[in-house]
């Protein structure tokens, strides 16, 4: 009798990252770069950063001594798009699992390594903040389900797609834009596509220099608005974002993603738009739902290592 275990279920959860950038955003904000393994030979798919809206977790060390003393920080939000299923992907799936193609001979084949950029939205009250290129850091599994798109992912059902995106949030929507295929929204294939941005000054809208990319591949218009913190969960200025953009859509037809710091903001923002968008309660998704397949998937898989 055979059990069947998942790929890498022998390899450790937590693995050494590489410092490669730290970019200012904004006053306390930056944007991370770290080189992390991403080979299914190395990560267990429920340990890896397979869907957008995932949390990092990482330990960091800034002396010699390494991880004895480290510290650990979770829930950090990756702006990086899931890895795009290229060819060069595709090839190091088939060295993985042993496959070979007609006329080729099988052989022991030599480990797989594979690197992936990720990138981390991280505030100055995270010690992340401060990392250099001698700092030590280790990213272990990554937390949570991810965005759960499910209800708004189909093309013909949700022909125009509104993104609300505050904060940290913007980082997530950066994921989502960059995302290919099914990892993303297929903005490219609805009708419309609108993002609205909300921040307390100009210097707090992150990765606008992206903001012409997303129109040209998606057909993506943002659009912006610096209000005071205290009137961010304000009818007036969710409407003000309405009215200056003139969209006409259908509610029967149109989706909506939040993307907030905290969930309040995001169920302010959602009863907004179900009592003056008339959109319906399915057809909006809170950035701070999980994907509750993910999170059995990782919860079946802990089950099975302990049996």
């Amino acid at each position: 009798m055979y059990a069947a275990f998942v790929a890498a279920k022998d390899r450790p959860e937590w693995n050494p990252a590489k410092f490669i950038s730290s970019t200012q955003l904004s006053p306390g904000v930056r944007n991370v770069v770290l080189e992390i393994e991403a080979s299914r030979e190395y990560i267990q798919i429920q340990n890896s950063y397979n869907k957008v809206g995932m949390k990092a977790q990482l330990k960091v060390a800034h002396d010699s001594e390494g991880f004895g003393g480290h510290q650990l920080y979770t829930g950090l939000v990756s702006s990086s798009p899931i890895d795009p299923e290229d060819k060069k992907s595709w090839d190091i799936l088939l060295k993985v699992r042993g496959d070979i193609k007609a006329g080729q001979t099988k052989t022991v084949s030599e480990e797989v390594f594979q690197k992936y950029m990720l990138n981390l939205h991280v505030n100055e009250d995270e010690e992340l903040y401060n990392i250099t290129e001698d700092s030590n850091v280790e990213v272990g599994p990554f937390a949570g389900g991810g965005l759960l798109l499910k209800s708004i992912h189909g093309i013909f059902r949700h022909r125009t797609i509104l993104i609300f995106a505050q904060g940290g949030g913007q980082a997530t929507a950066r994921a989502l834009f960059n995302a290919q295929g099914q990892k993303g929204l297929n903005l490219c294939a609805r009708e419309q596509a609108r993002a609205y941005y909300l921040a307390s000054t100009a210097e707090e809208l992150y990765y606008m220099d992206e903001s012409a990319q997303w129109e040209k591949e998606h057909g993506l218009i943002m659009r912006v608005a610096t209000v005071e913190k205290s009137d961010y969960l304000q009818a007036d200025s969710l409407t003000a974002l309405f009215d200056d953009d003139d969209l006409e859509y259908d509610p029967e037809t149109t989706g909506a993603l939040v993307l907030c710091d905290s969930p309040e903001e995001e169920l302010a923002i959602k009863a907004f738009l179900e009592s003056e968008g008339e959109l319906s309660s399915e057809s909006i998704v809170l950035g701070s739902e999980e994907d509750k397949e993910m999170v059995l998937l990782q919860a079946t898989v802990a089950w099975q290592e302990l049996n």
